[in-house]
């Protein structure tokens, strides 16, 4: 059957209806409420809101969510003629399965008439938009679809719920700040830095995790057999909800449900983004990809070939009880129960003074897949985050011109911000260097600026980015034997 999408942009409304025996407009003759198909992944429908002035049952709205592989127009009137607020509910009356022509044409483009009979008034069509359904089930009893609407504000949830009387309940469950007050949002933990050189490998009280090259983020897992919620851990500071949520950039996420065991728990996740070769991808294109809407975002994964998961590193609450000051070890534990129940990784941790030096040695010669970051030292006894000991590559480049630093207090005058650099003499000029050095070098770097240009510049960064710029790029020293000057 032709998808609704086809039927629409094909048929106007009003010719399908003078072609098909209708028993009224939108309304085929059998007059059936058709039953909802089973859904367990998200599908792309299409929603229709269609703001309907009735002679009879008076102002209201007809909520239409089309299937397209039936062409079925599911149906239910909003006497309210509003959407509810998130966290409230109106009532949604189940109606006769309309056609999908009608449910996406009548009323489009101007206001129409339904001239007499069944629904005699005014339609105009209020909202069209594409929707994901996510869930969807036949029986006449609790949850019986669930939809989203993403819009670049953040997505928008929905629910039909069956009542007791035979009726059913349009539920906004878009989330806010108030709905998760347990999340610790503003806040992360720091990690003091070690150098790498100064392990101690030997430390049986200490365990060493990758430091994944990803976005640190808070994923929750609220009551049973409901889908574990992803939120970023920064404070958002024009969003509307409260919170930023990435939950529906990550897809397994939707099809994914909270088992009793585990619900009321809240973790700290890395997302890391995997491409096809099973390698991590770049932190820039994760940032890229949680930055975007929620189609957008999809669209970047789709197009780099890659996929958003969570890796996760510690627990903050555990079946509703704060465990973040208990020892770490009882942490993993509880961590590796609940990856096991989600089917979902948790960090690789070195014990043993080989395992140590196994992953130490992988991840600085770039052979671990997920990070060429560095590492995370924890201890068992203590629940303290730890330390982290990064891999900072030495890079040459050349200096290209140099700017002056500038501040609020004026501090900057008269000494040098850093330098611009290329990666040959005469190529392209790729990134920033802007700290590292001290107030005697910035003095003399603006005040004698040509004597540094061309020079051969020994920089620090943890990631080089195919664009050919220095991630959190530090300035070391002078090459003597290189460059000029």
């Amino acid at each position: 059957m032709p998808s609704a999408a086809y039927i629409a942009g094909t048929l106007s409304a009003q010719h399908l209806l003078k072609l098909s025996a209708e028993y009224a407009p939108g309304i085929p003759e059998d007059r059936k409420i058709h039953p909802l198909p089973e859904i367990k992944k998200p599908q792309t429908w299409r929603l229709a809101i269609q703001e309907h002035d009735a002679e009879t049952a008076g102002k209201h709205f007809d909520l239409r969510l089309v299937d397209p592989a039936s062409g079925h127009a599911h149906s239910w009137a909003l006497p309210a003629a509003r959407l509810p607020e998130p966290g409230k509910s109106v009532l949604a009356v189940p109606q006769p399965t309309h056609t999908s022509a009608y449910a996406l044409n009548f009323g489009k483009n101007k206001p129409e008439e339904i001239a007499e009979g069944y629904g005699k008034g005014t339609v105009r069509m209020h909202t069209l938009t594409d929707t994901e359904v996510y869930h969807a089930k036949p029986e006449e009893s609790d949850t019986r679809l669930r939809f989203n609407v993403y819009k670049s504000t953040g997505p928008e949830e929905y629910a039909l719920v069956r009542t007791s009387d035979g009726n059913d309940r349009l539920v906004n469950k878009t989330l806010s700040r108030a709905r998760v007050p347990h999340l610790d949002i503003g806040s992360k933990p720091k990690l003091k830095e070690l150098d790498i050189t100064k392990l101690d490998l030997e430390d049986a009280n200490s365990v060493l995790m990758p430091k994944y090259d990803g976005a640190h983020t808070l994923l929750d897992l609220p009551t049973p057999e409901r889908i574990p919620r992803l939120f970023s851990y920064r404070e958002p500071k024009r969003h509307p909800a409260g919170v930023i949520e990435h939950t529906h950039k990550v897809p397994a996420l939707l099809t994914t449900r909270v088992p009793k065991e585990i619900a009321n728990s809240t973790l700290r996740v890395e997302t890391i983004g995997v491409g096809k070769d099973g390698k991590a991808i770049p932190a820039k294109d994760i940032a890229g990809m949680l930055n975007a809407s929620v189609v957008n975002s999809r669209a970047r994964q789709e197009e780099m070939g890659a996929n958003l998961k969570n890796v996760i590193f510690d627990i903050s609450r555990y079946r509703g009880k704060d465990v973040s000051t208990q020892p770490f070890t009882d942490r993993l534990r509880m961590m590796r129960e609940i990856g096991s129940a989600l089917k979902m990784d948790v960090a690789e941790t070195a014990h043993t003074p080989e395992e140590k030096r196994n992953l130490l040695d992988a991840i600085t010669s770039g052979k671990h897949p997920m990070t060429t970051e560095g590492v995370i030292v924890r201890h068992h006894d203590k629940p303290e985050v730890g330390y982290k000991a990064k891999i900072r590559p030495d890079h040459d480049v050349y200096v290209r011109k140099i700017f002056e630093a500038t501040d609020a207090e004026g501090q900057g005058k008269g000494r040098a911000g850093g330098f611009e650099y290329s990666w040959t003499p005469r190529g392209p000029v790729v990134g920033r260097v802007g700290t590292g050095f001290t107030h005697t070098e910035a003095t003399d770097m603006l005040k004698n600026q040509h004597d540094y240009l061309g020079r051969v510049a020994k920089v620090e960064a943890e990631t080089k980015y195919p664009s050919g710029a220095l991630s959190k790029a530090s300035f070391r020293e002078w090459h003597l034997e290189k460059g000029v000057g």
